[in-house]
């Protein structure tokens, strides 16, 4: 046998691939780059969330399900509600932000593992609603777990606890006219205007959105002392009665 791969001499080899030397000063002063909004969101056919991305999370989560339930006689209550929060919803949150905007079809998907997953825990039959075991389990449904999401990182860019890029997304609502009721809330954001030139995936952006959600909220829970009471405001104002 000639040498590695079959080659005699590997030497000879490794000479004749060259890779271009980067001069020092560039390597270590290279400028950051920019990062904007829809970069760091994504569109909805780039790196973002989409309908490939839902489909493959609940095939995923599908599976860890179907274990759950071949194991479910065998833990109780408090083991199986652990272990559901750990593998399914665990996975239902992560960067569920990117959902935001996103149509209809993938939140029902999504919202029918979570529905699975709580009567699962409850041990409830395979037709009931699962309405009321979502609040037993005091779990907010998919929409509302993605706005919870949203909001907080609002309430970090009016606090400039939030990263950079997402505070300069977000401008404070300034009517010029000191009479308006909505003058005074200091806590309303500013929000970007809905012309129909806008494109589906400039419609899902943080920019666009999360404004029109966060000036929805109340003021008593806008105008919250801390993050801490924030939550809790917001989750009471999300949680259905």
């Amino acid at each position: 046998m000639g040498g590695f791969c079959g080659f005699k001499n590997w030497d000879s080899v490794t000479t004749k691939c060259e890779f271009p030397q980067v001069p020092s000063a560039q390597r270590n002063h290279r400028q950051p780059e920019q990062i904007t909004d829809r970069q760091c969101w994504g569109k909805y056919r780039g790196w973002g969330w989409g309908e490939a991305q839902v489909k493959s999370l609940c095939s995923s989560l599908t599976y860890q399900l179907r274990n759950i339930t071949r194991l479910r006689r065998f833990l109780d209550y408090d083991t199986c509600h652990l272990v559901v929060r750990a593998l399914v919803l665990s996975r239902l949150d992560y960067g569920n932000g990117l959902l935001l905007g996103c149509n209809s079809i993938d939140i029902r998907r999504l919202q029918r593992i979570q529905n699975w997953a709580a009567k699962l825990v409850c041990m409830a039959p395979k037709y009931d609603h699962a309405t009321p075991y979502l609040r037993q389990l005091h779990w907010l449904s998919v929409d509302d777990r993605i706005t919870f999401k949203i909001m907080v990182l609002v309430y970090k860019c009016m606090d400039s606890s939030a990263p950079l890029y997402l505070i300069e997304c977000l401008t404070t609502y300034n009517s010029g006219r000191a009479g308006l009721r909505s003058a005074s809330d200091a806590r309303r954001l500013s929000e970007p205007s809905s012309r129909r030139s806008l494109k589906s995936v400039d419609r899902r952006t943080f920019s666009y959105n999360a404004p029109r959600v966060w000036n929805k909220l109340p003021s008593a829970v806008r105008g919250a002392c801390s993050l801490a009471t924030f939550k809790k405001s917001l989750k009471t104002q999300l949680f259905p009665l």
